[in-house]
């Protein structure tokens, strides 16, 4: 008696039915995991707040708007600069600097490209009071310092001011000492180095110019209370 295919193969079928029949379900069987479809837990906060010294507080990284109130000039060393808030500024639902407070700050000497950075080191309020911080300019970017116009000078006019005003210094203060040899030796080099000014080749110099009412922004270098 020959078996053939489909005899094999009805064969086959039935050894796979009966092994399915007989099969162990597992009934704890769980599903794959998937923890990663769960919503995150809230966060708790801080379980150790700084304590406040103060009526407001800024964090660190604040970062608020202000307006520039004149012009600057890169070339004059340690100039002076003042910014003022034109809004109320909030922090938390409450206004921190209310409108007309000022941001009197400082040029740095050094610059880059066409930019000049600003240190901001006293706030002033509108009543009079005033606090000292530890604020930086940034251009309305977020980038740091504050984008301006360079010009090219083709003298170093501003270098020889700066000279002469030192040595201006020197030639003072040795006409009120007593008349010694130091105080000659000093009064000789400065006019000797005065006229090597006013003698010298010209050189160029840039600058970097920033209008008045510059639209800045003034970011908070260090957590800020009072």
């Amino acid at each position: 008696m020959s078996i053939t295919n489909s005899d094999r193969l009805a064969k086959f079928a039935k050894v796979v039915l009966c092994l399915f029949a007989f099969a162990p379900v597992s009934i704890s069987a769980k599903p794959a995991d998937q923890s990663f479809l769960q919503p995150a837990k809230p966060w708790r906060g801080v379980k150790t707040p700084l304590p406040r010294k103060g009526n407001y507080f800024l964090p660190t990284g604040f970062t608020f708007e202000a307006v520039l109130e004149g012009a600057i000039f890169s070339y004059n060393l340690l100039t002076p600069v003042s910014a003022v808030a034109d809004e109320n500024i909030r922090y938390q639902d409450e206004v921190v600097f209310p409108k007309g407070t000022k941001f009197i700050g400082v040029v740095q000497v050094v610059h880059s490209l066409d930019r000049v950075n600003i240190d901001f080191h006293t706030c002033v309020f509108p009543d009079g009071e005033e606090i000292k911080v530890e604020f930086l300019a940034l251009w309305t970017d977020g980038s740091a310092g504050v984008k301006g116009k360079v010009e090219t000078h083709k003298d170093a006019v501003a270098a020889k001011v700066a000279m002469k005003s030192v040595l201006a210094g020197v030639q003072a203060g040795a006409a009120v000492a007593a008349p010694t040899v130091e105080g000659a030796v000093a009064t000789g080099l400065s006019q000797e180095a005065v006229t090597t000014l006013d003698t010298s080749s010209a050189k160029t110099l840039e600058s970097i110019s920033v209008e008045e009412r510059t639209p800045i922004k003034i970011f908070t270098r260090e957590r800020t209370e009072f």
